[in-house]
């Protein structure tokens, strides 16, 4: 069973599966009680099993791989995050820059030949195996970070940089150091996620000198429309630390920068039923802009002499109905093309503060080591930090904290404070600190900002409508 393919068999001419995506968990129940005659099962996050000739090249598996063996002892079992079992045996079959992002776990099968890896449950004989990489959990009797059951002699790199168990490898080839065999009990592998700028090779933004956050680009402040290029170029002129933007997925597999009405619409269309070409085409922003996409908004900010990265807010969608799948979309795919552009270094995500949303992207996230603040400020810092998604919480000033003086419009409504965040050893950023009385989510009298401002040197940033204005307050700090 796979999530793209269950059983493919090769022939004289190669069979390629390139570019797919498996986001639904591949889970297999096996019972063999009762039967004389037994062979093996095989599940993969895009293939259970390839036979013969084959090739895959940059498919992504983001769900979990999970064999259950309900009889103790047959049949051989064999779960991988991109192929189950491996049966190949011509020269030309191939396996390059597959990814695997979920748990791979087996239960059950003969001892010894429950075969678990992070990208093969049981590999035998493909020959031309470079540039995948791993970053789930494996767990399993016979398991591996990269292949459970290894019968390969070849000596080609499979995986990149892993970390198995505290060990560390910088090209995981060998089959003493990846293939980790055990005929009895658990063996729970952790793969560390490394950064894609290890050798300092990608751009970063100059030094902003503040940890101002123009929200929407400032455009309260400076009057262009929000989210839009002209409000972006406003905060990049102020040497702001980021400017804020909503990002959404398109059907095109693309993601825009916009932010949706009551009823998660934009120029009147539903984001993930349209194209960016169908939305442009509703309607323009009010200065005649037409409606920008993340590529287009990196291009912008990866300028020389830049000192702004982008804040995206992955916006929730609660209009007909609350759904996560496409918060998810505009995640994953936001982090696509920001690999793509190199651009890792000069985007930053916070997230809705839905937990069915941060648990499904956290991974993804950590294994690009791209930041991402989690807006959940109902449970105490104790609890956030217990999710382990990340040790980033985004906070609302008016409505997640109790701060504020006693009598003042704006005093926070919430349960949280700064001390617990810094107890707890995490990092806190809030929105919003404006100089004036206009957003439901600001503290704005002078007493109540300053209760923040105060804090500034723990703050790891801080969010306004009036980017302008708050960089001054600071400097006067």
């Amino acid at each position: 069973m796979g999530g793209i393919v269950g059983f493919a068999e090769g022939s004289t001419d190669t069979r390629e599966i390139e570019n797919c995506v498996n986001e639904g968990a591949v889970t297999v129940t096996v019972n063999t009680i009762g039967h004389s005659s037994y062979h093996r099962c095989a599940a993969g996050g895009i293939i259970g099993m390839p036979y013969s000739s084959f090739s895959l090249s940059g498919n992504i598996n983001r769900a979990d791989v999970v064999i259950r063996n309900i009889h103790p002892t047959a049949p051989y079992a064999y779960a991988g995050g991109i192929v189950g079992q491996e049966t190949g045996s011509s020269a030309s079959s191939s396996f390059s820059t597959n990814l695997n992002y979920g748990t791979v776990r087996c239960t059950g099968g003969v001892s010894g030949y429950c075969g678990v890896g992070g990208l093969f449950g049981s590999i035998s004989s493909a020959t031309s195996i470079s540039s995948n990489c791993n970053y789930g959990s494996v767990e399993g009797t016979v398991a591996g970070a990269v292949a459970g059951v290894n019968a390969c002699t070849f000596g080609a790199t499979v995986c990149n940089k892993i970390t198995v168990n505290g060990d560390n490898y910088a090209a995981a080839s060998n089959k003493n150091t990846w293939a980790c065999p055990s005929s009895t009990g658990t063996i729970t592998l952790t793969v560390a996620v490394h950064s894609d700028d290890e050798d300092g090779s990608l751009r970063k933004p100059g030094d902003p000198g503040n940890k101002v956050v123009a929200h929407r680009g400032g455009s309260a402040e400076s009057g262009y429309p929000d989210n839009s290029r002209a409000g972006l170029r406003y905060a990049m002129g102020l040497k702001c630390y980021a400017s804020e933007c909503d990002i959404y997925w398109t059907s095109d597999n693309d993601v825009i920068i916009a932010h949706a009405d009551e009823y998660d619409q934009i120029n009147g269309l539903y984001p993930w039923k349209n194209t960016v070409a169908q939305i442009r085409a509703a309607g323009n922003l009010r200065n005649g802009e037409t409606i920008p996409t993340l590529s287009e908004f990196i291009d912008i900010v990866m300028k020389d002499g830049s000192c702004t990265k982008l804040m995206l807010d992955i916006k929730m969608i609660t209009y007909p109905s609350t759904s996560p799948t496409y918060p998810i979309k505009a995640a994953q795919r936001a982090l696509e093309i920001i690999k793509a552009k190199g651009a890792q270094n000069f985007c930053e995500f916070i997230c809705t503060s839905y937990e069915s949303v941060m648990s499904q992207i956290a991974s993804s996230m950590k294994s690009a080591g791209i930041p991402c603040g989690w807006m959940e400020g109902d449970i105490s810092a104790s609890s956030f930090k217990s999710r382990g998604y990340t040790d980033w919480a985004n906070l609302c000033t008016r409505t997640h904290f109790k701060l504020g003086v006693s009598g003042t419009p704006d005093k926070g409504t919430g349960y949280r404070t700064i001390t617990e965040f810094k107890n707890a050893g995490l990092k806190l950023s809030v929105f919003l600190l404006d100089k004036q009385e206009g957003s439901g989510n600001a503290v704005y009298t002078e007493e109540n900002v300053m209760l923040y401002l105060n804090e500034y040197s723990y703050l790891r940033c801080v969010c306004s409508n009036y980017p302008s204005w708050l960089k001054k307050k600071i400097a006067n700090l």
